[in-house]
Order: C-alpha cells, then structure tokens, then sequence
C-alpha cells in the first residue's frame, strides 16, 4: 500500500512539472525568438521624415512610433525587438494634397537581401518600394 501511495505521489508531481511546462511561455523556458532587419533606403533628394513600429507578423502587440529621418542617399536598417517580424511604416505622400500612408514591411532574420526604398512617383509624391 505504502508503494502506491509513492508512486502515485511521484507521477503526479511529474504530470504538474509537465503542465507547467507546457504552458509557460517560450522566453521563460529560455527559447529566444529570432530579430528581424528591415532596410530603408532614400532614393529622393530630400530629407524624409517617418514613423516605425514594430508588430508581430498578425499585427498583434505592436510596440510605440518612434520617429526618424533619413538623409538623401543614406539607408536607415532597423531592428526588431524579439519576436516581432513586422515594421509598420508611416509616411507622409508629401505636397499639399499628400496625406499620411502606413506600409507593413514583412522583416528578414538573415540581415537586409531585400532592401526597401522611398522614392517618388508621378506628381512627386512620395512612396516605398521593393528595391
């Protein structure tokens, strides 16, 4: 009878270490999440100012704006927090009937193969790109 109780005892302690496992979250089981490279660059003669963010891939848990500027000719590379694959960047189209438009840019684990580029289209206004 003592035996059972023991080894009743011993498999419900490792059912509760398996659950807990289970459902802890992944950094706290020491997985790391891969960062992710988006890259920028100004094909424009001017200095362009934007808002970023960054997302998870669903849009989900998005970080605040921060704002930059990029110089002409020069590329901005930004980095992603752990665990989120998405820079959301918002821009203005520029001139007096421009108006404010958000790209999603989907980042890369491997540095920046894939570049982006801001440059302008018909009437001048401005836009992002895939290089």
């Amino acid at each position: 009878m003592e035996n059972k109780k023991e080894f009743f005892f011993v498999v419900l302690i490792l059912f509760a270490i398996v659950t807990v496992l289970t459902f802890l979250p992944a950094s706290a089981q020491g997985k790391r999440y891969p960062k992710f490279d988006v890259c920028i660059a100004n094909e424009t003669n001017i200095p362009v100012n934007y808002r970023y963010r960054w997302c998870t891939r669903a849009g989900k848990g998005c970080r605040d704006y921060k704002k930059t500027t990029i110089r002409p000719g020069s590329t901005n590379t930004h980095t992603s927090p752990e665990g989120m694959a998405r820079l959301d960047v918002e821009m203005h189209t520029g001139g007096a009937k421009g108006y404010y438009k958000t790209y999603s840019i989907e980042g890369e684990t491997e540095g920046c193969k894939l570049q982006y580029a801001i440059g302008t289209v018909e009437g001048g206004h401005l836009r992002i790109f895939k290089k």
